[in-house]
């Protein structure tokens, strides 16, 4: 378990693009998404708001936003 800021925003990283991958031959398609790691996202960003690091977390979640907005252009819904 991440135990500084700086660790906790490298595992986040690490997070989102595992929750935010897919193969490139199933664009357009409705794939499936790890939940899991958009589990361990949510955690983590809540735990760099917990403890105060309002600006990492702000860093962070743009970084999900635009990944993930990606992954739904690609997907079938989006």
């Amino acid at each position: 378990m991440a135990t500084t800021p700086d660790e906790l925003v490298a595992a986040t990283r690490q997070a989102i693009a595992d929750a935010t991958a897919f193969d490139a031959r199933d664009i357009n398609r409705n794939f499936d998404y790890d939940y899991d790691a958009y589990g361990e996202v949510k955690r983590n960003l809540g735990r760099l708001v917990a403890s105060g690091q309002l600006r990492l977390a702000m860093q962070v979640a743009l970084d999900l936003m635009k990944r993930g907005s990606h992954q739904v252009g690609m997907s079938a819904t989006g």
